[in-house]
Formats: structure tokens, sequence, C-alpha cells
């Protein structure tokens, strides 16, 4: 929640279990009583007026104390597209690289040595990392209980023949 403040007092510092910490009393708009609030050295000290975030801890046995609520870490980056697109290319080829392993060992059981070796080139491995960041990004769909990939403005408008192996080669490094 957030509370706006009416009044803050530097208090002087303290050593915490991490380092050097400033202490303030700060009375919030609305309460009776002003709070305890620690902070690093480094940070922006708060002004009356300005609006925080958090909650208050009455159980402490100091007295009232107000926790900032965290900001900053991955919170920034959640809806970063360009993140997420990357995540789900790392989990595709993940997943490609083992369901390709997997497929070949029992193809090289059953004996079928040639078609082993042709689930793992690259440019299979490449293929199937694009279906399965289909079915990641719900590209695909069922129909007649195979799953078909759907074609979408983030897939490539080539087909499997216009790309060389070299090319694939590239592009599975790109991932």
């Amino acid at each position: 929640m957030k509370y706006k403040i009416e009044s803050i007092l530097p208090l002087g510092s303290i050593q915490g279990n991490y380092g050097k910490l400033n202490k303030y009393a700060v009375k919030f708009v609305g309460q009776k009583n002003s709070a305890e609030m620690l902070m690093k050295p480094d940070s922006k000290v708060p002004v009356v007026g300005d609006s925080l975030e958090g909650d208050f801890i009455s159980d402490s046995k100091w007295g009232l104390k107000f926790k900032r609520a965290l900001s900053g870490g991955f919170q920034g980056q959640r809806n970063d597209p360009e993140r997420q697109s990357s995540i789900e290319w790392q989990s595709a080829r993940r997943d490609a690289v083992d369901y390709c392993i997997a497929k070949s060992r029992l193809l090289f059981d059953l004996k079928k040595i040639k078609e082993a070796e042709e689930e793992l080139s690259g440019k299979h491995i490449f293929e199937v990392a694009l279906y399965f960041k289909g079915i990641e990004t719900g590209a695909t769909q069922l129909k007649d209980k195979k799953e078909v990939p759907v074609e979408t403005d983030q897939q490539s408008e080539q087909t499997d023949e216009d790309f060389s192996d070299e090319e694939v080669e590239k592009l599975v490094e790109k991932l």
C-alpha cells in the first residue's frame, strides 16, 4: 500500500547484518505514530510529500517499523518481449535437443542407424526447435489428432528446403 510522508527525521545510523543502514523516524499522513525506517546510505532519502509503498510491522520489539516494498530486480524485465522470446527460444532449443537425442537412441536401438543420424542433424534439430517454440507461444493447434504448426508473424515464410545446412547451423548457434 502507498503512504504519503507527513514528516521525516534522521535518527543516525546502525550497523546491520549487511552493512551500514541509516535510520529515520517517518510519520505518514493518517497515522498516529511515527514508524522507524531503515535505508542503505546510497539510497535516495525520501522527502515530505513523497509517497512510499510498503507495509507497517507492529510486532517488532523495537516498536512500529515501516518496511518499503521491494523494487528493481527482475520486476522491470517481466514484460520485456525480447527477453521473453529469448527465454522461449532457449527452452525450445533445449527441448528439441533432448527430444532428438532420445528419439535417435530409440532408433539406434531398433537398428535404424540412418534415421538415428538424421534425427541429430542440425537442420532437424532446428525444425524441432521451431515446432517447440510454436507450442510455447501458442502458435500450434491440434488438428486430426496431430499437432500442426500454425503460420504466425513470428515464423519465417521459408520452407525447410530454403535453408542450407550451413544456414541452419548458423541459426542454431544464434539460438
